[in-house]
């Protein structure tokens, strides 16, 4: 049988054990978090655009905004007024669609069947007329 001071020292050595491989794993784990992106409003890509930046530095700035424009016909002529250019202003009207094929792609890529509608009629059976 053991003396209580060697089953005490056995008990605290497997603590401690226990407690720096805990400690050791957790430090190495990755976590993510989530940054707030300030978004880039159309102000402000009229000043950086006078500001003299180039328009791959505007459309990197708000690609890595992932700022969404819903832009009318007057905005748009508005920003090509003021000297923005055009790469940035089609850019910035793509940013509407490719949220919007984002969102489907992620909402409807789980779905397993084909379609119901078109030359095919689901379940693999085809109509060529």
């Amino acid at each position: 049988m053991k003396s209580p001071v060697t089953l005490v020292a056995s008990v605290a050595a497997r603590t401690a054990l226990l407690y720096g491989l805990l400690l050791g794993f957790s430090s190495g784990c990755q976590t993510y978090t989530t940054v707030a992106r300030e978004r880039v409003s159309v102000e402000q890509v009229v000043s950086l655009t006078k500001q003299g930046k180039t328009p791959e530095e505007i459309i990197n700035l708000i690609y890595d905004s992932r700022t969404v424009y819903h832009l009318h016909a007057r905005d748009i002529k508005n920003l090509i007024d003021q000297g923005v250019d055009e790469k940035v202003v089609d850019f910035m009207m793509e940013t509407q669609i490719k949220d919007l094929e984002r969102y489907y792609r992620a909402y409807y890529s789980w779905y397993p069947y084909q379609s119901y509608w078109g030359p095919h009629f689901g379940f693999g059976y085809y109509y060529y007329p």
